[in-house]
């Protein structure tokens, strides 16, 4: 949430209090009309505000302002704890680990299905740079690096389900099985954020005879 206390205290006001007049946030922040105004337009430069419409009193009609949908990632998530809780829940069923594989089998079947028409290129070159976009538009600050014999080495700088991996490895070993999968290679996890170091990385080989990705059928790999 940005920083400056009177910016987050308007913010929680909205939040709670759903759309608001310029003149009701000046007497709920004690401040001066034309500083919520300030406020207001630099957070509705910012993508976090915008006007909600007109409210009609005695007086001129007020314009209202309310919170854009992206304002929510501006306040406390807890998708981790949640996904956590999960996990540990299902772990504690009867067979839990043995379900704990299947889910997370079957989440490697969704990334097939999402993923696999990107990577159907007819080079290597051409795939990884897919597989490098990929990674980019998931947020993992990527780097892929070619080497010697046509291996490659990608590099994850950020994991997005870190808190979430660091108790469930399982996670980390999906994403190794599917991109040996998903692109018909040897994949060889050399580093672990979730584990400690400093990057997730994969050396990644290709198989012989390997030049197009395979249709798959079969539930989570």
């Amino acid at each position: 949430m940005p920083s400056d206390s009177t910016r987050e205290r308007l913010l929680r006001i909205l939040r709670q209090k759903g759309p608001q007049t310029v003149a009701e946030l000046s007497r709920d922040l004690g401040v001066t009309s034309a500083a919520v105004r300030q406020h207001l337009a630099r957070l509705q430069s910012e993508g976090w505000v915008e006007p909600a419409g007109l409210v009609r009193g005695t007086g001129r009609p007020g314009r209202t302002y309310t919170l854009t949908a992206q304002s929510e990632r501006l306040f406390p998530q807890h998708y981790d704890r949640l996904a956590l809780e999960l996990l540990e829940a299902l772990r504690r069923m009867e067979n839990g680990e043995a379900l704990l594989r299947r889910l997370l089998g079957l989440r490697r079947q969704l990334w097939w299905e999402r993923y696999a028409a990107r990577l159907a290129q007819s080079s290597w070159e051409e795939r990884m740079a897919a597989l490098l976009a990929i990674f980019e538009e998931r947020g993992t600050f990527p780097q892929l690096a070619p080497l010697d014999e046509g291996s490659y080495l990608l590099t994850e700088h950020h994991c997005t389900v870190g808190k979430v991996a660091a108790r469930f490895p399982e996670l980390c070993d999906e994403e190794q099985q599917w991109l040996s999968d998903v692109l018909q290679a040897t994949v060889e996890r050399r580093q672990c954020l979730a584990l400690g170091d400093g990057a997730c990385s994969f050396l990644i080989v290709p198989r012989s005879g390997s030049a197009a990705v395979p249709s798959q059928t079969a539930e989570g790999g």
